[in-house]
């Protein structure tokens, strides 16, 4: 019985053991740091479980833009090296697509590797691209393409010109919306301690 109740003690001790030895890893656990999202500064928290799930969450506060969250789903992760991509994520405060239609958020994708220096140090590079929320954005290109449809109407009452401006509007404020947030990406720089 003396026996039994020493293994039942030691159990979770070892558990525990294993538990805080796996979370003492930049495998899992919490980590705080310092990056550069283009030029402006950020300070971003990161909590995952690499050993349970590809997923991590991440927090960024940035400097003169707002709160970004995002999921970052890693592809490849080794004791050294990560690799992940996908990452959507939500911009809340001031755009950083470069595009500005009154939306009220940005959807952020982008993807990146990072790499353990030393102990729980780690640097990372990332490329994100900031797009303005739909519903903004369909908004305005409704709005452009009404606003060509009346113009084109005022001076011709040739159905096929007012389709093909309206169409030609349309097209025009895509590309002003998508592409220049497309051209305008964010390369992030930075470096985190995994604390835990």
């Amino acid at each position: 019985m003396k026996k039994l109740v020493i293994l039942l003690a030691i159990i979770p001790v070892v558990a525990m053991l294993k538990l805080s030895n796996a979370f003492a890893s930049t495998e899992n656990g919490i980590g705080a740091g310092f990056q550069m999202v283009g030029s402006n500064p950020s300070i971003t928290i990161k909590m995952r479980g690499l050993s349970v799930t590809p997923l991590e969450l991440q927090y960024s506060y940035i400097l003169n833009h707002g709160h970004e969250v995002s999921m970052n789903l890693y592809i490849l992760h080794t004791k050294y090296f990560k690799l992940h991509l996908i990452d959507p994520g939500i911009l809340l405060g001031k755009t950083l697509s470069g595009v500005d239609v009154g939306q009220q958020y940005d959807i952020s994708l982008g993807g990146g590797i990072e790499a353990t220096i030393w102990r729980r140090l780690v640097i990372f590079a990332n490329a994100r691209v900031y797009l303005p929320d739909p519903n903004a954005a369909s908004k305005y290109i409704d709005n452009q393409t009404q606003q060509a449809g009346e113009s084109t109407a005022g001076q011709t009452s040739d159905i096929n010109q007012i389709y093909d401006a309206s169409q030609k509007a349309a097209y025009n404020s895509v590309n002003d919306i998508y592409g220049k947030a497309l051209r305008n990406y964010r390369l992030i720089f930075g470096a985190m301690w995994f604390f835990w």
